[in-house]
């Protein structure tokens, strides 16, 4: 199980409630142009993101997709529409997840679509091959498995697989909390938070933990951080596909092999 590798060593970093009111302490973070705000209790960040200025290669060969692309992003970070997104503009992913059990709708958005992997959800944590694969009718493609827990075993996942792609998204933990009760919060029908979050000092706990593994993890592997856009979508999955919502507060990048 995922949780064997890494929950436990974030969980030894546990915050109090009053440690979580410093979230509310707001520093200033440059990023391409924009003033971007971050909780000041996010050791793992650097001073600087290597970002928008990393110029993207364009003109590089044709991209071979793997088999699978691990995304990990925080509840609330809007990944699933990012995830989207890139599987219903390049026909080479495989969406055979998508079924009407798994399904959430929120605002004019299809909040979520197809298997989530968590603790106490339909398709738990394990990173064998077998549970990977059992959300979908068949496995040609490229599927994108999706997961807010996966933060704490990074690097297992790429010790296990690694000829696949992981993929992380950020947005700032109070925002990305702020969007997920916006979204419906505990009463989501799909996935059902409740379980593993608990309440909502909890959760706001967990985004913490999770977007500080998550910036430790690419600050390891010297990753560039970007705004989701045409120009990096067609850099890293060889397709131009425009972006159905601007995310000004949204970064993400991607550790190929």
């Amino acid at each position: 199980m995922c949780d064997t590798y890494g929950h436990g060593a974030a969980c030894a970093r546990n915050h109090t409630l009053e440690q979580l009111t410093t979230a509310d302490r707001r520093s200033r973070l440059g990023v391409c142009g924009l003033e971007m705000e971050r909780a000041s209790d996010h050791p793992q960040l650097p001073a600087t993101i290597r970002h928008h200025h990393t110029r993207l290669d364009l003109s590089m060969a044709e991209i071979t997709l793997p088999s699978r692309v691990f995304m990990i992003g925080v509840p609330g970070s809007r990944w699933s529409g990012i995830a989207q997104n890139i599987e219903d503009n390049i026909p080479e992913f495989n969406t055979s997840d998508r079924t009407p059990d798994k399904a959430y709708y929120h605002h004019s958005f299809s909040g979520h679509l197809g298997a989530y992997f968590g603790t106490g959800w339909d398709y738990d944590t394990s990173l064998d091959a077998a549970n990977l694969d059992r959300p979908y009718g068949h496995t040609r493609g490229t599927r994108i498995h999706k997961s807010h827990e996966w933060a704490y075993c990074l690097d297992d996942i790429h010790a296990r697989y690694p000829q696949d792609w992981i993929m992380l998204v950020y947005r700032p933990d109070l925002s990305a909390y702020a969007w997920w009760h916006e979204a419906g919060g505990f009463t989501i029908k799909y996935p059902d938070y409740l379980p593993y979050y608990r309440d909502s000092i909890n959760m706001l706990a967990e985004i913490t933990k999770m977007n500080n593994a998550i910036f430790a993890f690419s600050q390891k592997h010297d990753l560039a951080w970007h705004h989701i856009s045409s120009n990096w979508i067609e850099a890293t999955f060889g397709r131009a596909v425009e972006p159905t919502v601007r995310l000004p507060d949204t970064l993400v990048c991607c550790l190929k092999p």
